[in-house]
């Protein structure tokens, strides 16, 4: 017990100084241990909530974009282009479309841009790109619901001659995609 009191006295303050710096020390481990595996659990959820919002999307059918028809499909290999005379692809679907018809948003999503084209982010790597429209009746930022109106048809599409229609394009991880097998109903008016 002497020799206790003997080793208190003399290194004492420094023994209680370095538990307390391993207390300190383990404790910051510890919580940067937790915060590391917090944010992986964060991460994580966000990544599967992204796959689930994804799948969802895909299996979910798309609402037609106006009143009409399909007029020219999409197309990844080559095209002759009659009215312009040349191949090409054609990565986007034609719609008819009359003059002042209304296009519809087809899937949820935020308004990406608004101007001579209508881009709707639809998150997960996914979004739709809407041209031929007159007039754009939605703003960047905006959150937009399936069969929310767009605009309304009747500008000319360079280079996809004179005929009044929109072209719809979706693309998905940067690819565009054939989507009419996910077309399901016309809006009712």
């Amino acid at each position: 017990m002497e020799q206790v009191k003997k080793f208190l006295d003399c290194w004492g303050y420094y023994f209680l100084a370095l538990l307390c710096a391993a207390v300190i020390l383990l404790s910051a481990l510890w919580t940067n241990q937790q915060r590391i595996q917090s944010q992986e659990n964060a991460q994580a959820l966000a990544d599967e909530s992204q796959r689930l919002q994804q799948a969802q999307q895909e299996e979910s059918g798309l609402l037609w974009p106006t009143d009409g028809t399909i007029l020219r499909p999409f197309s990844q290999a080559p095209v002759y282009e009659e009215t312009f005379h040349l191949w090409q692809a054609h990565r986007g679907i034609d719609f008819s479309a009359k003059a002042e018809a209304a296009v519809y948003a087809m899937a949820p999503g935020r308004i990406a841009l608004a101007e001579e084209t209508v881009c709707i982010d639809h998150g997960g790597e996914s979004r739709s790109l809407y041209r031929g429209l007159a007039k754009i009746s939605v703003q960047e930022g905006q959150y937009v619901k399936a069969g929310d109106i767009l605009g309304v048809a009747g500008k000319h599409i360079p280079f996809e001659g004179d005929q009044i229609h929109i072209c719809v394009q979706m693309i998905q991880e940067n690819k565009s995609i054939d989507f009419s097998g996910r077309l399901v109903d016309k809006i009712a008016k």
